[in-house]
C-alpha cells in the first residue's frame, strides 16, 4: 500500500524532490496495518535472499526454526522500544524539515542533516537501484 503511494510520487517527468510521510498513531488498526505490513516485508526479503530465486537448485535453504524465531523477537524488541519513546519537537522540527528541498543538492560523503531512526520514527531512503525499503533490510 505505502510503496504504491511512494512509487506514484515518481511519476515520468517527475523533476522535483519528493518527500513521503507515513504519519501512524500507536497502539491504532493503522498502527497495526503498518507493522504487518513491514513484518511481511521483512519476512519476504528474508526468503528471497535465501532463495535467490535459482530453480535450477537441487534444494533452497529455508528458513529454519531459529531465524524465524529471532525475526519475530527483532519485531517484538523494535515494538517495545517504540511504544516507551516519544517523539520530542525538536526530532519532529527536524524529520519535518525540507530544506534540503529548497537548497543545493547536498554532498553525498555529508553526514545526513536528520539522523535516519530516532524514537518512534524512522527515515526510510530509497537507493538508486530502486530498493527502497527492502533494501535497507539484511537477511
Amino acid at each position: 500500500m505505502d510503496l504504491q503511494a511512494m512509487d506514484r510520487c515518481h511519476r515520468i517527468g517527475q523533476t522535483r524532490p519528493v518527500h513521503v510521510y507515513r504519519l501512524a498513531t500507536s497502539h491504532s488498526v493503522e498502527g497495526r496495518i503498518i507493522k504487518k505490513a513491514f513484518g511481511k516485508l521483512r519476512l519476504e526479503h528474508v526468503v528471497i535472499g535465501k532463495g535467490q530465486f535459482e530453480q535450477d537448485r537441487a534444494k533452497p535453504n529455508a528458513l529454519d526454526e531459529a531465524e524465524l524465531l529471532a525475526l519475530l523477537r527483532d519485531e517484538q524488541d523494535e515494538e517495545d522500544r517504540m511504544i516507551q519513546t516519544d517523539i520530542t519537537d525538536e526530532d519532529l522540527l527536524k524529520v519535518m524539515d525540507r530544506s534540503d528541498l529548497t537548497g543545493p543538492p547536498a554532498n553525498a560523503d555529508a553526514a545526513p542533516l536528520v539522523p535516519l531512526k530516532g524514537p518512534g520514527w524512522e527515515v526510510v531512503v530509497p537507493t538508486k537501484s530502486g530498493g527502497g525499503m527492502l533494501t535497507s533490510l539484511t537477511s
